[in-house]
């Protein structure tokens, strides 16, 4: 690791450290802007399980490897530089503030396999649309990964076993990566519905949020406030998102949205655990098995 980029001794550390597809790229932005001196990292997975898997995904040869455009190098594991600071799983550096989100978990699952089909492609059908993928095709990988997340199909290829882990990570990503890394246990913690947030504070601090929070002007203006006090410097707003290169993916995605419907089995899998209960109230939930429901 170079000079410039170990932090100093006084240098504030900012950690946008979460499951995928919860905002993250909003957060990190926010940040890179509102503290340009401190360092802010970005990353989804520190776990020696986890960096091993998406290690040997990376690796693998066809025709287990699917993945057509591998874009994504690192796949959620951190820059070096940061890994310089992390030992079997632990932070062995600095104190930092963590940043980390929750996300309706079908609106997460979909969101993951869409971005991840428009970025990675797949070799056994177009899933992207430089390639002529369609919202189908999209589905398709989408209902194949779900049923290697529940343990209903061994999956076998690469982008499968990637997207399918994503999925199972929701109810596993506190307990088996942010926990171990930073000792914030959240089991008996409450998220405040009022502050829009469940903030920790010990040897390191962090701020949970909601995505679904960032969508409405009156939680939005909440979730800042609180986080304002919680890093001691007013946030006013998010960046605006740079999207414009992705219009066509967008296109993609919404349809499959729109499309995708799931069994009444399917939903209790997805929405009967304490993860989804400590962050959503009963009607929250209720709402969203209603947006996925079969007609």
């Amino acid at each position: 690791m170079s000079d410039a980029d170990h932090p100093g001794s006084a240098q504030r550390i900012f950690l946008v450290f979460q499951m995928a597809k919860v905002a993250s790229r909003s957060w990190s932005s926010l940040l890179h802007r509102e503290f340009p001196d401190a360092l802010v990292s970005h990353f989804h997975a520190i776990s020696p399980t986890r960096i091993s898997k998406i290690e040997s995904l990376v690796a693998a040869e066809p025709p287990i490897q699917t993945i057509k455009h591998l874009t994504l190098p690192r796949l959620g594991r951190p820059q070096p530089h940061i890994m310089d600071y992390v030992a079997q799983g632990r932070w062995i550096g600095p104190p930092v503030t963590v940043v980390t989100g929750i996300r309706d978990p079908v609106a997460r699952a979909i969101s993951a396999v869409g971005f991840l089909c428009n970025r990675l492609g797949y070799e056994r059908f177009p899933v992207t649309p430089r390639d002529g993928g369609t919202a189908d095709n999209i589905l398709t990988v989408f209902h194949r990964a779900l049923s290697v997340a529940r343990g209903q199909d061994s999956g076998g290829d690469t982008l499968i076993t990637l997207l399918a882990g994503i999925i199972r990570d929701y109810d596993l990503w506190f307990a088996e990566e942010l926990a171990p890394a930073f000792d914030f246990d959240i089991t008996n913690e409450a998220f405040d519905h009022e502050t829009r947030a469940l903030l920790l504070n010990g040897s390191h601090k962090a701020l949970i949020y909601r995505m679904e929070d960032l969508k409405h002007p009156s939680t939005c203006t909440q979730l800042l406030q609180t986080a304002s006090g919680f890093l001691g410097k007013a946030l006013q707003q998010f960046p605006a998102a740079g999207q414009s290169h992705e219009t066509r993916y967008q296109v993609l995605y919404k349809q499959a949205t729109e499309q995708l419907r799931l069994s009444q089995e399917a939903l209790d899998w997805f929405y009967d655990n304490p993860t989804v209960t400590k962050f959503y109230s009963h009607e929250e939930i209720s709402e969203f098995r209603t947006r996925w429901a079969e007609l």
